[in-house]
């Protein structure tokens, strides 16, 4: 992770740099310099198991047999606030320190549906399941960007999703 996160950073460092060349007012400039911050959610498989890594409050839930089976690296709606550990792009802040990054192993099933997520969507999706329900029969049902649209604008409108940046993909295990 450390090796792809340096990679990551470098082709940012290139993109800023190269940016910062251009006809910018000095403010974007120290903006760019300063550079960005973001959570992180990854998952690999691997020989029927997955390996996830995170960084803040991104999360992977895995469903088997119409139950929550895991849920990474939160378990509950409780654990979102305003302040979760970021990774940065620009080196001179600082990178993720070890114990900023979480990791978590399982096994792969046919049929486990992998969801990974930003924060506002898992917080949803932890809320509604801390009040007994599925919510990911009503992700089940998004297929495409324009389904996606729909469902995060009826959520907006009735409260139930924050009005914030919202990520989702779906990972299906399928059977050989």
């Amino acid at each position: 992770m450390t090796a792809w996160l340096a990679r990551c950073r470098a082709e940012w460092r290139r993109w800023a740099d190269a940016a910062a060349l251009g006809d910018l007012p000095w403010f974007a400039r120290e903006t760019l310099r300063a550079g960005a911050f973001a959570t992180f959610i990854g998952v690999a498989f691997s020989q029927g198991d997955w390996h996830a890594v995170a960084c803040g409050d991104a999360c992977l839930f895995v469903v088997r047999d119409d139950r929550l089976a895991a849920a990474f690296p939160l378990a509950d709606g409780d654990g979102f606030d305003n302040t979760p550990p970021l990774l940065p792009t620009a080196t001179h802040v600082g990178g993720p320190g070890t114990n900023d990054l979480r990791t978590a192993t399982g096994i792969a099933e046919p049929g486990d549906a992998f969801y990974l997520m930003s924060d506002a969507l898992a917080h949803w999706f932890l809320a509604d399941h801390d009040r007994g329900g599925k919510p990911w029969l009503a992700l089940d049902g998004v297929r495409t960007p324009r389904d996606f649209d729909r469902f995060v604008s009826a959520s907006r409108e009735s409260h139930a999703l924050k009005n914030d940046d919202v990520t989702l993909m779906t990972i299906v295990i399928v059977p050989e």
